[in-house]
């Protein structure tokens, strides 16, 4: 099972980026695999506001952050763990899917 654990958002600079991996099994073992980062998530706190001189129009605190989302990453997570045959797929996701769209067609 992956790692869990509590944060401590307690103290402003405290707050971190938050990394969410997922194991490749054919990467091997848990405990030492190597895992895939699918999304991060990052507080910049007044960071970018401070060098490119944003200014708010009642002249409150401002704080940037972004969140990325690899999606290839998320779908050869899924498959990894999942594989390519559709019919071993768990249940919720062949409800919601029903079948695979076809392949494109391709030029040979």
């Amino acid at each position: 099972e992956a790692s869990k654990r509590m944060i401590d958002i307690s103290h402003i600079n405290k707050i971190p980026t938050l990394d969410v991996e997922v194991y490749l099994p054919y990467r091997g073992p848990r405990e030492r695999a190597e895992w895939l980062e699918i999304t991060a998530a990052s507080v910049h706190r007044d960071f970018y506001v401070k060098n490119f001189r944003i200014k708010e129009a009642k002249d409150r605190e401002i704080w940037t952050g972004c969140v990325g989302h690899g999606l290839s990453r998320w779908a050869a997570g899924f498959l990894a763990r999942h594989g390519l045959d559709f019919d071993e797929w768990p249940s919720s996701i062949k409800s919601i899917m029903k079948k695979l769209p076809q392949p494109p067609k391709t030029i040979t």
